[in-house]
Protein backbone atom coordinates (compact mmCIF):
# COMPACT_ATOMS: atom_id res chain seq x y z
CA UNK A 1 0.00 0.00 0.00
CA UNK A 2 1.41 3.41 -0.96
CA UNK A 3 2.09 6.32 1.37
CA UNK A 4 -0.81 8.15 -0.27
CA UNK A 5 -3.25 5.36 0.51
CA UNK A 6 -2.08 5.23 4.13
CA UNK A 7 -2.71 8.97 4.21
CA UNK A 8 -6.17 8.55 2.73
CA UNK A 9 -7.08 5.99 5.39
CA UNK A 10 -5.89 8.44 8.05
CA UNK A 11 -8.12 11.11 6.56
CA UNK A 12 -11.10 8.77 6.59
CA UNK A 13 -10.73 8.46 10.35
CA UNK A 14 -10.15 12.17 10.87
CA UNK A 15 -13.01 13.39 8.68
CA UNK A 16 -15.90 12.44 11.04
CA UNK A 17 -14.39 14.63 13.77
CA UNK A 18 -14.81 17.61 11.46
CA UNK A 19 -18.48 16.88 11.00
CA UNK A 20 -19.03 16.60 14.74
CA UNK A 21 -17.18 19.80 15.57
CA UNK A 22 -19.13 22.94 16.43
CA UNK A 23 -20.18 24.59 13.20
CA UNK A 24 -18.46 27.85 12.31
CA UNK A 25 -20.78 30.73 11.42
CA UNK A 26 -20.97 31.93 7.84
CA UNK A 27 -19.25 35.32 7.52
CA UNK A 28 -19.00 35.94 3.78
CA UNK A 29 -20.30 34.74 0.43
CA UNK A 30 -19.62 35.77 -3.14
CA UNK A 31 -19.63 34.71 -6.78
CA UNK A 32 -16.53 34.13 -8.88
CA UNK A 33 -17.27 35.09 -12.47
CA UNK A 34 -15.32 34.64 -15.65
CA UNK A 35 -16.36 35.89 -19.07
CA UNK A 36 -19.61 37.09 -17.46
CA UNK A 37 -20.49 33.54 -16.39
CA UNK A 38 -20.95 32.39 -12.79
CA UNK A 39 -18.22 29.83 -12.09
CA UNK A 40 -18.56 29.13 -8.37
CA UNK A 41 -20.10 30.38 -5.15
CA UNK A 42 -17.57 30.95 -2.39
CA UNK A 43 -18.41 30.86 1.32
CA UNK A 44 -16.17 31.83 4.23
CA UNK A 45 -16.82 30.48 7.74
CA UNK A 46 -15.03 31.99 10.72
CA UNK A 47 -15.65 32.86 14.35
CA UNK A 48 -15.22 36.57 13.62
CA UNK A 49 -17.30 38.79 11.40
CA UNK A 50 -14.32 41.12 10.88
CA UNK A 51 -12.50 40.21 7.61
CA UNK A 52 -9.15 41.40 8.97
CA UNK A 53 -9.27 38.47 11.42
CA UNK A 54 -9.87 35.79 8.78
CA UNK A 55 -6.24 35.62 7.70
CA UNK A 56 -4.86 35.56 11.24
CA UNK A 57 -3.30 32.37 12.54
CA UNK A 58 -4.58 30.13 15.35
CA UNK A 59 -8.24 30.57 14.46
CA UNK A 60 -10.41 27.96 12.70
CA UNK A 61 -11.34 28.75 9.12
CA UNK A 62 -13.41 26.95 6.51
CA UNK A 63 -13.83 27.74 2.82
CA UNK A 64 -16.57 26.25 0.67
CA UNK A 65 -16.71 26.30 -3.12
CA UNK A 66 -20.00 25.36 -4.76
CA UNK A 67 -19.50 24.79 -8.45
CA UNK A 68 -22.04 26.65 -10.58
CA UNK A 69 -20.46 26.02 -13.98
CA UNK A 70 -21.32 22.87 -15.88
CA UNK A 71 -17.90 21.36 -15.28
CA UNK A 72 -14.45 22.23 -14.05
CA UNK A 73 -11.56 20.26 -15.51
CA UNK A 74 -8.50 19.27 -13.48
CA UNK A 75 -6.42 21.58 -15.64
CA UNK A 76 -8.71 24.54 -14.96
CA UNK A 77 -8.72 23.82 -11.21
CA UNK A 78 -4.93 23.62 -11.29
CA UNK A 79 -4.50 26.86 -13.25
CA UNK A 80 -6.91 28.97 -11.23
CA UNK A 81 -5.33 28.26 -7.86
CA UNK A 82 -1.75 28.34 -9.09
CA UNK A 83 -2.20 31.77 -10.68
CA UNK A 84 -3.74 33.13 -7.50
CA UNK A 85 -0.93 31.74 -5.35
CA UNK A 86 1.80 32.82 -7.78
CA UNK A 87 0.74 36.46 -7.62
CA UNK A 88 0.12 36.52 -3.85
CA UNK A 89 3.16 34.58 -2.60
CA UNK A 90 6.78 35.63 -2.67
CA UNK A 91 9.35 33.30 -4.22
CA UNK A 92 10.39 32.24 -0.71
CA UNK A 93 6.80 31.51 0.33
CA UNK A 94 6.16 29.62 -2.89
CA UNK A 95 9.20 27.44 -2.28
CA UNK A 96 8.16 26.87 1.33
CA UNK A 97 4.68 25.67 0.41
CA UNK A 98 5.51 24.06 -2.91
CA UNK A 99 4.76 20.48 -1.86
CA UNK A 100 1.40 21.40 -0.34
CA UNK A 101 0.45 23.46 -3.39
CA UNK A 102 1.35 20.58 -5.68
CA UNK A 103 -0.68 18.08 -3.70
CA UNK A 104 -3.66 20.43 -3.41
CA UNK A 105 -3.61 21.18 -7.14
CA UNK A 106 -3.84 17.45 -7.84
CA UNK A 107 -6.39 16.63 -5.10
CA UNK A 108 -9.37 16.13 -7.45
CA UNK A 109 -8.60 12.99 -9.46
CA UNK A 110 -11.34 13.71 -11.96
CA UNK A 111 -13.53 16.44 -13.35
CA UNK A 112 -15.58 18.56 -10.95
CA UNK A 113 -19.26 18.75 -11.86
CA UNK A 114 -21.98 21.34 -11.43
CA UNK A 115 -23.33 21.17 -7.88
CA UNK A 116 -20.13 19.76 -6.37
CA UNK A 117 -19.09 21.36 -3.07
CA UNK A 118 -15.38 21.53 -2.26
CA UNK A 119 -14.50 22.23 1.39
CA UNK A 120 -11.09 23.34 2.66
CA UNK A 121 -10.90 23.57 6.44
CA UNK A 122 -8.40 23.60 9.30
CA UNK A 123 -10.96 22.89 12.01
CA UNK A 124 -9.31 19.57 12.86
CA UNK A 125 -5.86 21.12 13.35
CA UNK A 126 -4.64 20.29 9.83
CA UNK A 127 -5.92 21.46 6.47
CA UNK A 128 -8.52 18.99 5.27
CA UNK A 129 -9.86 19.00 1.69
CA UNK A 130 -13.10 17.19 0.87
CA UNK A 131 -15.51 17.03 -2.05
CA UNK A 132 -19.19 16.30 -1.47
CA UNK A 133 -18.29 15.13 2.05
CA UNK A 134 -15.72 12.67 0.66
CA UNK A 135 -12.14 13.29 1.87
CA UNK A 136 -9.56 14.05 -0.82
CA UNK A 137 -6.49 15.23 1.05
CA UNK A 138 -5.08 16.21 4.42
CA UNK A 139 -2.09 18.52 4.86
CA UNK A 140 -0.06 18.90 8.05
CA UNK A 141 -0.30 22.65 7.70
CA UNK A 142 -3.29 24.49 9.22
CA UNK A 143 -2.19 27.75 7.59
CA UNK A 144 -2.55 26.45 4.04
CA UNK A 145 -6.27 27.30 3.99
CA UNK A 146 -5.32 30.92 4.73
CA UNK A 147 -3.02 30.98 1.70
CA UNK A 148 -6.01 30.04 -0.42
CA UNK A 149 -8.22 32.64 1.23
CA UNK A 150 -5.59 35.29 0.42
CA UNK A 151 -6.18 34.61 -3.27
CA UNK A 152 -9.78 35.70 -2.66
CA UNK A 153 -9.38 38.71 -0.36
CA UNK A 154 -5.65 39.47 -0.32
CA UNK A 155 -3.70 42.27 -1.96
CA UNK A 156 -3.96 40.64 -5.39
CA UNK A 157 -7.32 38.82 -5.43
CA UNK A 158 -8.27 36.39 -8.19
CA UNK A 159 -11.40 38.45 -8.74
CA UNK A 160 -12.13 41.98 -7.48
CA UNK A 161 -15.84 41.22 -7.78
CA UNK A 162 -15.52 38.11 -5.59
CA UNK A 163 -13.46 40.04 -3.06
CA UNK A 164 -16.05 42.80 -2.85
CA UNK A 165 -18.84 40.25 -2.36
CA UNK A 166 -16.99 38.43 0.41
CA UNK A 167 -16.14 41.61 2.29
CA UNK A 168 -19.57 43.20 1.88
CA UNK A 169 -21.28 43.94 5.18
CA UNK A 170 -24.77 43.84 3.66
CA UNK A 171 -26.32 40.75 5.25
CA UNK A 172 -29.52 40.99 3.20
CA UNK A 173 -27.47 40.94 -0.01
CA UNK A 174 -25.71 37.80 1.18
CA UNK A 175 -29.00 36.14 2.07
CA UNK A 176 -30.37 36.89 -1.39
CA UNK A 177 -27.28 35.34 -2.93
CA UNK A 178 -27.55 32.19 -0.84
CA UNK A 179 -31.26 31.91 -1.57
CA UNK A 180 -30.40 32.04 -5.25
CA UNK A 181 -27.87 29.22 -4.86
CA UNK A 182 -28.91 27.00 -1.92
CA UNK A 183 -26.69 24.18 -0.72
CA UNK A 184 -27.20 21.23 -3.08
CA UNK A 185 -28.34 17.85 -1.81
CA UNK A 186 -25.49 15.36 -1.73
CA UNK A 187 -25.84 12.73 -4.44
CA UNK A 188 -24.75 9.25 -3.21
CA UNK A 189 -23.93 8.23 -6.77
CA UNK A 190 -21.58 11.18 -7.14
CA UNK A 191 -20.01 10.35 -3.78
CA UNK A 192 -19.27 6.84 -5.05
CA UNK A 193 -17.65 8.29 -8.18
CA UNK A 194 -15.33 10.34 -5.97
CA UNK A 195 -14.49 7.30 -3.83
CA UNK A 196 -13.69 5.39 -7.00
CA UNK A 197 -10.91 7.91 -7.76
CA UNK A 198 -8.95 6.31 -4.92
CA UNK A 199 -10.13 2.72 -5.29
CA UNK A 200 -7.39 0.18 -4.75
CA UNK A 201 -7.27 -3.07 -6.73
CA UNK A 202 -9.17 -5.83 -4.92
CA UNK A 203 -6.00 -7.90 -4.48
CA UNK A 204 -4.21 -5.04 -2.73
CA UNK A 205 -6.41 -5.52 0.32
CA UNK A 206 -5.54 -9.19 0.79
CA UNK A 207 -4.02 -9.95 4.22
CA UNK A 208 -0.44 -11.07 4.39
CA UNK A 209 0.07 -14.83 4.57
CA UNK A 210 1.32 -15.96 7.95
CA UNK A 211 4.56 -17.88 7.69
CA UNK A 212 3.87 -20.59 10.25
CA UNK A 213 4.54 -24.30 10.39
CA UNK A 214 2.13 -26.52 8.48
CA UNK A 215 -0.37 -28.23 10.76
CA UNK A 216 -0.86 -31.97 10.42
CA UNK A 217 -3.70 -32.61 8.00
CA UNK A 218 -6.93 -34.24 9.13
CA UNK A 219 -7.73 -37.34 7.08
CA UNK A 220 -11.45 -37.86 6.56
CA UNK A 221 -12.65 -41.45 6.97
CA UNK A 222 -14.61 -42.75 4.03
CA UNK A 223 -17.90 -44.59 4.52
CA UNK A 224 -17.84 -47.99 2.83
CA UNK A 225 -20.55 -50.58 2.44
CA UNK A 226 -18.29 -53.59 2.15
CA UNK A 227 -15.97 -54.92 4.83
CA UNK A 228 -12.54 -53.42 4.66
CA UNK A 229 -9.75 -55.85 3.93
CA UNK A 230 -7.48 -56.55 6.81
CA UNK A 231 -4.20 -54.68 6.63
CA UNK A 232 -1.16 -54.90 8.76
CA UNK A 233 -0.02 -51.98 10.92
CA UNK A 234 3.09 -51.21 8.79
CA UNK A 235 0.90 -50.85 5.69
CA UNK A 236 -1.49 -48.47 7.52
CA UNK A 237 1.42 -46.38 8.71
CA UNK A 238 2.86 -46.18 5.20
CA UNK A 239 -0.48 -45.08 3.71
CA UNK A 240 -1.00 -42.44 6.39
CA UNK A 241 2.53 -41.11 5.88
CA UNK A 242 1.99 -40.90 2.12
CA UNK A 243 -1.29 -39.00 2.53
CA UNK A 244 0.31 -36.62 5.04
CA UNK A 245 3.23 -35.88 2.75
CA UNK A 246 0.96 -35.23 -0.25
CA UNK A 247 -1.29 -32.85 1.65
CA UNK A 248 1.69 -31.10 3.27
CA UNK A 249 3.23 -30.61 -0.18
CA UNK A 250 -0.02 -29.14 -1.48
CA UNK A 251 -0.34 -26.85 1.53
CA UNK A 252 3.28 -25.73 1.19
CA UNK A 253 2.75 -25.07 -2.52
CA UNK A 254 -0.37 -23.03 -1.74
CA UNK A 255 1.48 -20.93 0.81
CA UNK A 256 4.38 -20.44 -1.63
CA UNK A 257 1.94 -19.20 -4.30
CA UNK A 258 0.30 -16.82 -1.82
CA UNK A 259 3.70 -15.50 -0.76
CA UNK A 260 4.67 -14.95 -4.39
CA UNK A 261 1.39 -13.16 -4.97
CA UNK A 262 1.96 -10.98 -1.91
CA UNK A 263 5.47 -10.19 -3.11
CA UNK A 264 4.11 -9.08 -6.49
CA UNK A 265 1.56 -6.85 -4.75
CA UNK A 266 4.29 -5.36 -2.56
CA UNK A 267 6.48 -4.72 -5.60
CA UNK A 268 3.55 -3.06 -7.38
CA UNK A 269 2.84 -0.90 -4.32
CA UNK A 270 6.48 0.19 -4.20
CA UNK A 271 6.41 0.95 -7.93
CA UNK A 272 3.27 3.07 -7.50
CA UNK A 273 4.85 4.87 -4.55
CA UNK A 274 7.96 5.64 -6.60
CA UNK A 275 5.78 6.75 -9.51
CA UNK A 276 3.82 9.05 -7.21
CA UNK A 277 7.02 10.57 -5.81
CA UNK A 278 8.30 11.24 -9.33
CA UNK A 279 4.94 12.75 -10.31
CA UNK A 280 4.98 15.03 -7.24
CA UNK A 281 8.52 16.18 -8.05
CA UNK A 282 7.55 16.89 -11.66
CA UNK A 283 4.43 18.75 -10.53
CA UNK A 284 6.48 20.87 -8.14
CA UNK A 285 8.84 21.86 -10.95
CA UNK A 286 5.85 22.63 -13.16
CA UNK A 287 4.30 24.89 -10.51
CA UNK A 288 7.57 26.76 -10.03
CA UNK A 289 8.00 27.24 -13.77
CA UNK A 290 4.42 28.41 -14.24
CA UNK A 291 4.62 30.83 -11.31
CA UNK A 292 7.80 32.42 -12.63
CA UNK A 293 6.46 32.61 -16.16
CA UNK A 294 3.18 34.09 -14.94
CA UNK A 295 5.00 36.80 -13.00
CA UNK A 296 7.02 37.59 -16.09
CA UNK A 297 3.78 38.00 -18.06
CA UNK A 298 2.40 40.29 -15.37
CA UNK A 299 5.42 42.58 -15.51
CA UNK A 300 5.57 42.62 -19.30
CA UNK A 301 1.85 43.24 -19.85
CA UNK A 302 1.48 45.85 -17.11
CA UNK A 303 4.54 47.74 -18.34
CA UNK A 304 2.51 48.70 -21.42
CA UNK A 305 -0.47 50.17 -19.57
CA UNK A 306 -1.50 53.69 -20.53
CA UNK A 307 -4.02 55.23 -18.18
CA UNK A 308 -6.74 56.85 -20.32
CA UNK A 309 -6.75 60.63 -19.90
CA UNK A 310 -10.53 60.80 -19.81
CA UNK A 311 -10.62 58.17 -17.08
CA UNK A 312 -8.07 60.15 -15.09
CA UNK A 313 -10.09 63.36 -15.42
CA UNK A 314 -13.19 61.50 -14.28
CA UNK A 315 -11.24 59.93 -11.37
CA UNK A 316 -12.21 56.48 -12.63
CA UNK A 317 -10.40 53.51 -11.09
CA UNK A 318 -10.76 49.77 -11.27
CA UNK A 319 -9.25 46.38 -12.03
CA UNK A 320 -9.59 44.54 -15.32
CA UNK A 321 -8.68 40.92 -15.86
CA UNK A 322 -7.65 39.94 -19.37
CA UNK A 323 -7.38 36.30 -20.47
CA UNK A 324 -4.39 35.66 -22.74
CA UNK A 325 -4.14 32.51 -24.84
CA UNK A 326 -0.50 31.82 -25.80
CA UNK A 327 1.14 29.23 -28.02
CA UNK A 328 4.24 27.43 -26.69
CA UNK A 329 6.38 29.94 -28.62
CA UNK A 330 4.70 32.85 -26.81
CA UNK A 331 2.54 33.99 -29.72
CA UNK A 332 -0.64 35.72 -28.57
CA UNK A 333 -3.59 33.78 -29.97
CA UNK A 334 -6.33 35.82 -28.32
CA UNK A 335 -6.99 38.35 -25.58
CA UNK A 336 -10.39 38.92 -24.03
CA UNK A 337 -11.70 40.63 -20.90
CA UNK A 338 -12.41 37.84 -18.43
CA UNK A 339 -13.62 40.23 -15.72
CA UNK A 340 -14.66 43.77 -16.48
CA UNK A 341 -14.05 46.86 -14.37
CA UNK A 342 -17.48 48.07 -15.55
CA UNK A 343 -15.66 51.05 -17.08
CA UNK A 344 -15.21 50.71 -20.83
CA UNK A 345 -12.26 53.11 -20.96
CA UNK A 346 -10.30 50.94 -18.53
CA UNK A 347 -11.32 47.67 -20.19
CA UNK A 348 -10.12 48.93 -23.58
CA UNK A 349 -6.88 50.23 -22.07
CA UNK A 350 -6.15 46.81 -20.54
CA UNK A 351 -6.78 45.01 -23.84
CA UNK A 352 -4.56 47.49 -25.66
CA UNK A 353 -1.76 46.94 -23.13
CA UNK A 354 -1.98 43.17 -23.61
CA UNK A 355 -1.64 43.67 -27.37
CA UNK A 356 1.28 46.12 -27.11
CA UNK A 357 3.20 43.79 -24.80
CA UNK A 358 3.84 41.32 -27.65
CA UNK A 359 5.92 39.34 -28.28
CA UNK A 360 5.63 37.32 -25.10
CA UNK A 361 8.41 34.94 -24.02
CA UNK A 362 8.28 31.32 -25.07
CA UNK A 363 6.84 28.91 -22.53
CA UNK A 364 9.36 26.92 -20.48
CA UNK A 365 9.92 23.42 -21.85
CA UNK A 366 8.10 21.85 -18.90
CA UNK A 367 4.96 23.83 -19.83
CA UNK A 368 5.29 23.81 -23.61
CA UNK A 369 4.19 20.18 -23.81
CA UNK A 370 0.77 21.20 -22.52
CA UNK A 371 0.06 23.09 -25.75
CA UNK A 372 -1.59 26.53 -25.83
CA UNK A 373 -2.13 27.90 -22.33
CA UNK A 374 -4.40 30.59 -20.92
CA UNK A 375 -3.39 33.13 -18.30
CA UNK A 376 -5.59 35.72 -16.60
CA UNK A 377 -3.65 38.95 -16.20
CA UNK A 378 -4.95 41.65 -13.81
CA UNK A 379 -4.55 45.31 -14.79
CA UNK A 380 -5.10 47.61 -11.85
CA UNK A 381 -5.87 51.27 -12.58
CA UNK A 382 -5.33 53.33 -9.44
CA UNK A 383 -4.96 57.10 -9.17
CA UNK A 384 -2.25 58.33 -6.83
CA UNK A 385 -3.16 61.48 -4.95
Amino acid sequence: MTRFHHLLITVLFIFPTLCSAAALPLQGAGIYQRLQNDVYLARVYHTSGEPQHWLQAAQPLRLEIQLLAEDWSQRRFYRLWNEGLAINLSEQQLQQHLTDISRFSRAPRGELLQGDVLVISNETGNTLVSLNQQPLLTLDNPDFVRLLLATWIGKFPQSPGLRNDLLAADVSQREQLLARYPQPIVNPGRQQQIRDWFQLPAEASLPAVAQSTVAAPVVARSVVTEPEPAVTKPVVAALTSSVNKTQQARQADKIRQQQQRQARLQAEAERLQQQQAEQEALEARRIQAQARYYRQLLRQANSQVQYPQRAMRRRQQGTVRVSLALTPSGELVSSVVSESSDIQLLDRAALAAAQRAQPYPALPDILAADGPLEFDIPFKFVLVN
